[in-house]
């Protein structure tokens, strides 16, 4: 929860430096890999791999472990004569004790009529951005629940029509959150906008089909992946363009630049994975069938949370033996075709698919979001945990 590098006041070592905390170290240690190890009476839906198979710590790791006091007590104690002490709080334990006391309440969220939400950020701690598959940027606020839009940046070659314009796939947030790359209202092209303003910045060109994943490299560059089975490289511009002033001397209309790629790569293993996809599901990584037992689980409107160290999912402190699960409301949705059997289709049993989840900035939030799975269902789901 809580770790605080102890000074000694009086002799050579702190009070916290006991030996036999090395012992009980390993025998926590021993005892975790031994329950990964278990064999399950089922398949995982993850494999894990320790970063090392040494248990032996250096005496150097050992006696900064002994310094170390990983009491809250002494963690708010030397806080409050600002002692000299490195010190610092776990900022995953409030999630954790929230989620395992089954204190998150849903707050759903009206998105009208929008069909499918794909991604998602936080942009403060007020404010969340995400992509849909009707093609619209929008921007939630959380205090007034209030909703804008963004416009989408349009290409630089004539409008290829309705069949290129087949939703926002991805949305992410550089590291020192002054851009955000998603999607283009061609949604085979890349977006970039300013942040905060949400100025436009650039649309880069490069991929024949739909960007279904982007990562920012750091805060300059910038790595998408495409059904298209490419991976292209971008260098974001470092500013937005300048926009020169119209005639009439009124303010200038936003304005964007065109880049291309620094590099455009085929992934050949991609174009296996696109045949074996769902439209609108869209991996990262891992192999298709352990992916198709994750969907299992969101496409029943369930948020599950898996323990990366202890390599099971959360377990609840208030109802024994079961799992932290969360589940999401019911969410809007009507056939796409009006010709379609209302009646009939009402009398199914229907839960959101989860396509998207993030935390704020505190953890102690979660923004989820989806809609219907099949295709021609259109609808959505939104809610806030917290």
């Amino acid at each position: 929860m809580a770790q605080t590098v102890r000074r000694a006041i009086e002799g050579r070592y702190p009070s916290c430096y006991i030996p036999s905390r090395i012992k009980e170290r390993r025998a926590k240690a021993r005892a975790l890999r031994l329950e990964q190890q278990r064999k399950p009476d089922k398949p995982e839906d993850f494999v894990c791999y320790s970063d090392s198979d040494s248990e032996e710590e250096t005496p150097t790791q050992q006696h900064q472990t002994l310094c170390t006091s990983y009491n809250f007590v002494d963690y708010v104690r030397s806080r409050e004569i600002q002692a000299p002490e490195p010190r610092s709080v776990d900022q995953s334990y409030a999630t954790r004790h929230m989620l395992t006391h089954d204190m998150f309440r849903e707050t759903p969220v009206n998105l009208g009529n929008m069909n499918k939400v794909f991604c998602s950020q936080w942009l403060s701690d007020r404010q969340v951005v995400f992509g849909t598959k009707c093609n619209k940027l929008m921007v939630y606020d959380v205090r007034t629940r209030s909703l804008d839009a963004i416009p989408t940046l349009r290409p630089r070659a004539p409008w290829p029509g309705l069949d290129h314009q087949t939703g926002i796939h991805a949305l992410q947030i550089n590291p020192s959150r002054t851009l955000l790359a998603t999607g283009a209202r061609n949604s085979c092209e890349l977006a970039i906008y300013s942040l905060p303003t949400l100025d436009p910045v650039c649309v880069g060109e490069a991929h024949k089909d739909w960007i279904l994943d982007m990562c920012w490299l750091d805060d300059e560059f910038l790595v998408t992946g495409s059904r298209d089975s490419k991976l292209a490289l971008w260098r974001a511009p470092s500013a937005p363009p300048s926009a020169a002033p119209t005639a009439s001397g009124a303010a200038p209309a936003p304005h964007h630049d065109y880049v291309a790629p620094l590099a455009l790569r085929d992934c050949r293993a991609g174009e296996l994975t696109n045949h074996s996809i769902r439209e609108g599901l869209c991996p990262s990584s891992g192999d298709i069938n352990r992916l198709m037992m994750m969907m299992m689980k969101l496409c029943a409107g369930l948020l599950m949370f898996y323990d990366l160290r202890a390599g099971k999912y959360l377990e609840s402190n208030i109802h024994s033996s079961k799992t932290v699960t969360l589940r999401a409301s019911r969410g809007y949705v009507y056939p796409q075709f009006p010709d379609e059997d209302a009646d009939g289709f009402n009398q199914v049993k229907y839960v959101p698919a989860i396509y998207t989840h993030c935390y704020d900035h505190s953890g102690t939030r979660i923004f989820t979001a989806g809609g219907p799975l099949p295709a021609p269902l259109v609808g959505n789901y939104a809610g806030i945990w917290q």
